[in-house]
Order: C-alpha cells, then sequence, then structure tokens
C-alpha cells in the first residue's frame, strides 16, 4: 500500500519536476538562457526591502 504524500511532499515533486524540465530546455536550447536585467533586480528589491522574516520561524500555517 503507497504512502499518502504530504502537501510538503507533493509540493517538492512538483518543483522537481518543474526543474527537470527547466533543465531539459536549457540543456536543448542554451540560446534562450538570458540575464535577469538590473531595473528588474532593482524591483524586485524595492518590492520586500520593508519585509521582516524571521529565519527561525516556520513557513507553515
Amino acid at each position: 500500500m503507497a504512502k499518502k504524500q504530504t502537501q510538503a511532499e507533493e509540493d517538492a515533486a512538483i518543483i522537481g519536476k518543474l526543474l527537470e524540465c527547466l533543465t531539459w530546455d536549457m540543456l536543448d536550447q542554451p540560446p534562450r538562457i538570458q540575464r535577469v536585467p538590473t531595473a528588474l533586480v532593482a524591483r524586485g528589491k524595492a518590492l520586500v526591502e520593508s519585509v521582516k522574516v524571521d529565519l527561525d520561524q516556520s513557513l507553515a500555517g
């Protein structure tokens, strides 16, 4: 009898499949890989600069 997966295990499996797909795409089509524009990185940093994170706090709801 198969063990029922937890939500975290299901999420990890989905993320793993996505990363596997991205890996194969990068190997198959290397010219598609582009750097992240500096302006986009700056925008992302600005969006989260005031967010406080407690690294010891669990992410589970």
